[in-house]
Formats: structure tokens, C-alpha cells, sequence
């Protein structure tokens, strides 16, 4: 993955609106402060996938995303380090994550 510059992330709050989330979210480490700042725009499902987070930020997602989701994307993309934080907190997949488990 790669880390954004100052550069891009000055270019991102001149004009978020027409900038590619969902690559963003999926191609680039982005730290945490960057992630609460653009919080309405990110594709959550990406970030949850791809990003390291931690204990403490994992917590305030668990409010903000469907949490069976969450799980689902993390077993789907083996992404263990989130995997592992969402289990300790408690969250168990529900019958359509199941489902699209078994489907792959």
C-alpha cells in the first residue's frame, strides 16, 4: 500500500467531493486523523478490508458500521489483525454474512 503525500491530501481538501474513494480507501495507508476528518466520504467496507486499525479506532467504527458487515469484509479479505479486534469486542456474523462466506 501506498501512503499519501501532504500534496494529495491538500488536493483532497480543496475538493473532496470528486476525488476516488473507493481507491483511496483501498490503495493507500491512511492514518487515523485522516479517516475521522473524511469519515463521510470513505467506503467503510474498503477500510475495514484493507487498513491496519486499532483497538481504540476499531471501537469507535463499532458505533458508526454494521458490524456483521464489517467481519464479513475482514474473513473476506484476510485481513486477521481487524478480524481479531472485532472478535474481542464481541461481534458475531449474522446469517447474510454466513451465507456469502459459504458462496466463495
Amino acid at each position: 500500500m501506498k501512503e499519501l503525500t501532504q500534496e494529495q491530501i491538500e488536493t483532497i481538501r480543496q475538493d473532496p467531493d470528486n476525488t476516488s474513494w473507493d481507491y483511496i480507501s483501498r490503495v493507500y495507508i491512511l492514518p487515523e486523523w485522516f479517516m475521522r476528518e473524511f469519515h463521510n466520504y470513505l467506503d467503510w467496507n474498503h477500510i475495514i478490508s484493507y487498513q491496519t486499525l486499532s483497538g481504540h479506532f476499531i471501537t469507535e467504527l463499532y458505533y458508526n458500521v454494521d458490524n456483521s458487515l464489517m467481519l464479513y469484509h475482514c474473513c473476506d479479505n484476510k485481513n486477521y489483525h481487524n478480524l481479531k479486534l472485532l472478535l474481542k469486542l464481541g461481534i458475531k456474523l449474522d446469517n447474510i454474512a454466513i451465507y456469502l462466506l459459504k458462496r466463495q
